[in-house]
């Protein structure tokens, strides 16, 4: 997202929250001068995703509102993530013997 706004939009930060581990959310200032004319922006509020690789940036072209972006991001967001079952207890960690100490034996 670029932004000619200091301080980053609560709707900004809900959506780094829904897409956590998902899409790298970051915010450039129009004050960061090389990375705006990186990507040829001349108006703000301006949202580009960037798939990876050597593909090109993606603009958005739609409302700023959370539903309309958030079903442009979720096109970009890998599927099929399983989210694991949260834990019950932690698991038991078994006590092992440092290396080097040895155990007596009783002979018969």
């Amino acid at each position: 997202m670029f932004s000619s706004k200091g301080t980053t939009s609560a709707l900004w930060k809900s959506l780094a929250i829904e897409f956590h581990e998902q899409i790298i959310v970051a915010q450039a200032r129009d004050t960061q001068k090389a990375v705006v004319k990186e990507f040829n922006v001349d108006k703000y509020p301006t949202l580009v995703v960037l798939p990876g690789g050597s593909a090109p940036g993606i603009v958005y072209s739609g409302a700023m509102e959370r539903d309309p972006i958030y079903k442009f991001l979720s096109e970009y967001a890998p599927v099929g993530k399983a989210e694991e079952p949260p834990m019950k207890e932690p698991p038991v960690k078994q006590k092992q013997e440092p290396l080097g100490t040895y155990t007596a034996f009783s002979r018969l």
